[in-house]
């Protein structure tokens, strides 16, 4: 049985680490890669080394993420949910949320309760959020068990709600 690929990259201010099939971590990578590009701006990479020394940046603009969310208390909402044709609706919010969360709150680890009450703050009221946001498996991680529960989003996804926001 093959041993599975691995790759580990630190940087200053971020790091990437993937195991399983090579074509998977490469493809991992690549959106990590394409996600951290998005956060320095026009900062390029020379391999894992960076050409220029590291500054704070955020994928999206500040204006942009105040225009798209909503901030009360320790709360983050949306102001508008994705499209209602969309039969992923539930999971693409949840993403955003977290995205928010990381964003605007500093909060990488959001536990369930507060992603339960964020999504009801934006207009979806859900049972159980793991029944939604299953179908985007790749884009978060989650840790803990029931209401200690807490999730947090991976490389892709976070590149992924930035795309999601600028579109």
């Amino acid at each position: 049985m093959a041993e599975p690929y691995k790759l580990r990259i630190k940087l200053p201010d971020a790091g990437f680490n993937g195991e399983g099939p090579e074509d998977r971590v490469r493809t991992d990578y690549q959106a990590f890669l394409d996600a951290y590009k998005l956060s320095r701006g026009t900062a390029a990479l020379a391999g894992p080394a960076l050409t220029s020394p590291p500054h704070a940046a955020v994928g999206v603009a500040d204006a942009l993420l105040q225009k798209a969310f909503l901030v009360k208390d320790d709360i983050v909402s949306l102001r508008h949910l994705p499209p209602s044709d969309s039969s992923a609706r539930a999971a693409d919010a949840a993403i955003l949320l977290l995205y928010g969360f990381k964003n605007l709150s500093r909060l990488e680890d959001v536990p369930v309760t507060k992603l339960n009450e964020a999504l009801r703050d934006s207009g979806l009221t859900l049972d159980r959020i793991d029944r939604y946001i299953g179908i985007h498996a790749s884009l978060y991680r989650k840790g803990g068990q029931r209401a200690e529960g807490r999730y947090s989003l991976t490389n892709p996804g976070e590149a992924q709600a930035e795309k999601w926001l600028k579109e």
